[in-house]
């Protein structure tokens, strides 16, 4: 769990408007991987491209960071549209092989109510829940 308290503290500084459900999907998102996005996999490929036509593009930004467990979050506006087709069989290949576990899930958010009990972030404990 000292990785996951290590990658809570990361975000809580990075992204200081953080909400509790960002907070929740990080954690959710650490432990399941991101395969409940993926019902269909040509539909998975359409609302990649649809999500890329709609953000500005900014070929300077950082391409991913590690959200733990192995994972990494992609971010698209650094990306050329060339790359979205593999991006996106990535994001397929990635999600049937990261299952996860409830019990973890859940232990993971215990730590994060010890974090934002600490103050961490500018919502309260009380918000989390």
């Amino acid at each position: 769990m000292e990785e996951m308290r290590s990658i809570i503290r990361a975000h809580a500084l990075r992204y200081p408007l953080m909400q509790p459900t960002d907070a929740v999907k990080l954690i959710y998102q650490n432990e399941f991987g991101g395969g409940h996005m993926i019902k269909d996999e040509a539909a998975c490929l359409r609302y990649l491209h649809a999500e890329y036509s709609a953000i500005t593009k900014n070929p300077g930004a950082p391409r991913s960071e590690s959200i733990g467990n192995g994972i990494e979050r992609v971010f698209l506006a650094p990306l050329a549209e060339e790359e979205l087709d593999a991006l996106g069989r990535a994001f397929i290949r990635s999600a049937s092989a990261h299952t996860g576990s409830l019990d973890r899930f859940k232990q993971k958010l215990e730590v994060l109510r010890d974090l934002t009990a600490q103050g961490i972030f500018a919502f309260t404990a009380r918000d989390l829940d």
